[in-house]
């Protein structure tokens, strides 16, 4: 216990590489503001008592979180939905491998850029003929003949 008043900064820049394993660990975006704190207070820590590291501690990390974190997160969430792999595939054509028949309930296969996919079509489809794709039932494409 004497070397945390001997050494407060010691004791700060441990508080802080605890608080990065945290964030490494957990990936909140959170613990990374109380490793700065940490670390800020570290470098004071020499100059003041107990008592004002605590209180410096607590106004730099609730001044990084109130004032930096939305900042950093209004840039890192975009709110930009990628699409899914099957989605991607909508508007292109494709080629049947097996044929489609939606009479009989038998899903076909097709072909589309090298890749072969589960297909479906409210009207038969042969093979070999080339067909657009419309939409997706989860990784089932619909599509019609072109």
């Amino acid at each position: 216990m004497n070397e945390l008043t001997t050494y407060p900064w010691a004791f700060w820049l441990t508080f802080a590489i605890a608080a990065a394993i945290l964030e490494m660990i957990l990936g909140t975006f959170s613990f990374v503001f109380v490793c700065i704190a940490a670390v800020i207070t570290a470098l004071i820590a020499s100059r003041f008592d107990w008592i004002v590291q605590l209180g410096f501690f607590a106004v730099s990390l609730l001044v990084s979180l109130g004032l930096v974190r939305p900042f950093f997160l209004a840039r890192i969430q975009t709110g930009v939905r990628l699409p899914s792999r099957v989605e991607i595939l909508i508007g292109k054509i494709g080629r049947v491998t097996h044929a489609i028949d939606p009479v009989d309930g038998l899903d076909g296969r097709i072909e589309v850029e090298g890749q072969d996919w589960a297909a479906r079509s409210a009207k038969p489809i042969a093979v070999g003929t080339s067909v657009l794709i419309e939409d997706c039932d989860g990784i089932v494409l619909l599509v019609k003949a072109v």
